[in-house]
């Protein structure tokens, strides 16, 4: 690998209390290709669970890599964020500290990037086949904001173009409106993919998709949908409208059913 030009990509890698996933995810980011440098902020995490980060990242000899550390726990969104505000290449790569890549995915990534002039792309997974496409697809705001990307993807934002972080980080969650409002401010479509450099794993016990990270930010999504609605609403149908409005009441319902219930067993 040339180490003498600027990293094309950077890796931002959220951390929380994963050591080991993270060194799995960092021994799949390889090339023979092109630069790239890797950014961890971890998310405050204990601090058995922090020390081994420190080895990893101190024991790191292939690209450059840097690490920081939350003060206390921010979330994802925020995280993410201050990934993207150290991050130096032209595109920043999110990718979760569970997940992987594929073998050659980095290359894979890097070729596919290389003369691209849209700022944002996403990228379907490797392990989930029914949503890879054969050839690039472009999504306006419209389409994006009502369908989305139809399964989970890796995003990858060319910095050089957007003058704002690309998620909302009081949120801890809710990604697709960061990019909606980004998308929006640069005036720009969304792009999905034609590769699949990624697998996606939900091994961290704190995604949304788990029993306890759902209860625990029902009030952030109902937020993040009254956020889309009542700011971003003219990329919505009505159809769509609808649902996140009942969806943003039953939300709040919930949150604060739960937060009663906990006080009730005090």
């Amino acid at each position: 690998m040339n180490t003498n030009t600027s990293p094309l990509i950077t890796f931002c890698i959220p951390h929380f209390n994963n050591p080991n996933l993270l060194q799995r995810c960092l021994d799949s980011l390889k090339s023979n290709l092109i630069n790239f440098e890797i950014v961890i902020v971890d998310d405050c995490s204990e601090t058995n669970n922090y020390v081994p980060v420190q080895s990893i990242v101190d024991g790191w000899d292939q690209s450059p890599i840097r690490l920081f550390r939350n003060i206390r726990n921010r979330g994802v969104s925020f995280t993410k964020n201050r990934c993207y505000w150290h991050a130096r290449a032209q595109w920043c790569c999110f990718l979760d500290c569970d997940d992987y890549f594929v073998s050659g995915g980095v290359d894979m990534l890097a070729e596919y990037l290389i003369g691209q002039d849209n700022p944002i792309h996403l990228f379907h997974c490797w392990n989930d086949p029914s949503f890879h496409v054969n050839e690039a697809q472009t999504f306006s705001l419209r389409h994006y904001a009502s369908k989305g990307t139809g399964g989970e993807a890796l995003t990858v934002i060319d910095k050089s173009a957007c003058d704002i972080h690309p998620y909302f980080s009081s949120l801890r969650g809710y990604e697709g409106l960061g990019l909606i409002r980004l998308a929006d401010r640069i005036d720009c479509p969304i792009v999905l993919g034609n590769i699949t450099p990624r697998y996606y794993s939900d091994a961290s016990n704190i995604r949304l998709s788990t029993g306890q990270g759902f209860r625990s930010r029902t009030g952030k999504l109902a937020l993040g949908h009254f956020i889309l609605v009542s700011k971003y609403g003219r990329y919505l149908t009505l159809c769509r409208k609808l649902k996140l409005s009942l969806l943003t009441a039953y939300y709040i319902l919930m949150h604060f059913g739960w937060r009663l219930r906990s006080i009730y067993r005090l």
